[in-house]
């Protein structure tokens, strides 16, 4: 015969046996991890799953090998279904066996929802070399510089930087795949490059390319002018001479004399220096003209020429 009241009764103690057992029934879950870690590498820890308590705090926790302390370095919280995520991140500094937890912290004690155990092996030494450089190529070539370029290396960790090599000596380095390098005029010279990685290892040379720089161009130093001048016609004036300053000025004084004048200028950071100047003569006699490094009231003479205008 139904009895109502055993029924209410009934359920009354599956309702409570599930509260007593629930929390200790264990989570539901899933790691995350690979294994084995590197040694001081920041490394990646998740879990998911089901805890016991939607109202409670989850810690992810760490212990090192040998050590009795855990570490948190994550938490999360559980949603109404008592359904969790948690992640932390971290470098695990010392070689072993590592121990992390997940643990649910409410309000009546900490329970333990799963633990994992994983190994940190000694970091892993690279040994690969880099590929060879390819297509060197020597460009803009002077009788005392040029550039060289080439095709990048590759690597299994990643190039870091290049070796350039004039003759098998080491003359330049560079983190591109291209570099200028100087030279001397007349001689012949091989280039090749070299790739290198973080661990120190190189590629193999390239193929080494031969080339050879021109003679030095003769510079006749000096002042250049027209043999012979008139009134009235644009003449050009140049002098070629070496100058501690960077800016070089050409001035021009009349014959009548009065204010000296500019008529030109020149300069640059290397010796000799081109200083080019010009005019139009106005008055018959001799001109007077000096190459100076800087304003007139303020300089130092280099060079004087004087041009005679018929």
């Amino acid at each position: 015969m139904h009895n109502p009241e055993r029924n209410k009764f009934s359920f009354r103690m599956i309702a409570a046996l599930f509260a007593f057992i629930l929390p200790v029934m264990g989570f539901a879950n899933s790691w995350t991890l690979t294994d084995p870690a590197t040694i001081d590498v920041a490394y990646s820890v998740s879990w998911s799953g089901t805890v016991s308590y939607n109202n409670c705090v989850v810690m992810l926790e760490a212990q090192a090998p040998g050590a009795t302390t855990w570490q948190a370095f994550g938490s999360s919280f559980p949603d109404s279904n008592r359904q969790v995520s948690i992640s932390g991140n971290r470098p695990f500094n010392v070689l072993g066996s590592w121990q992390v937890r997940v643990v649910q912290y409410p309000g009546s004690g900490a329970a333990v929802a799963s633990t994992r155990s994983f190994n940190v092996n000694p970091a892993v030494i690279d040994t690969i070399d880099p590929t060879t450089p390819s297509n060197v190529t020597v460009s803009n070539l002077t009788y005392n510089s040029c550039n060289v370029t080439w095709t990048a290396a590759t690597d299994n960790v990643g190039v870091t930087g290049y070796l350039v090599f004039l003759n098998s000596t080491q003359v330049a380095s560079a983190t591109s795949t291209a570099t200028t390098l100087a030279l001397s005029p007349s001689t012949s010279y091989t280039v090749s490059a070299v790739a290198m990685d973080a661990a120190g290892n190189t590629s193999e040379p390239s193929i080494l390319v031969p080339f050879t720089t021109p003679t030095q161009p003769v510079v006749t130093l000096g002042w250049t002018a027209p043999s012979s001048v008139t009134t009235g016609s644009y003449a050009q004036v140049t002098w070629v001479g070496n100058a501690s300053a960077s800016t070089v000025l050409m001035w021009c004084l009349p014959p009548s004399g009065g204010a000296w004048s500019t008529c030109g200028g020149g300069g640059g950071t290397t010796n000799p220096k081109t200083v080019n100047g010009g005019w139009t003569p106005n008055q018959v006699g001799s001109w007077t003209f000096q190459v100076r490094d800087g304003p007139y009231a303020t300089s130092s003479v280099l060079s004087s020429f004087t041009i005679v205008v018929r």
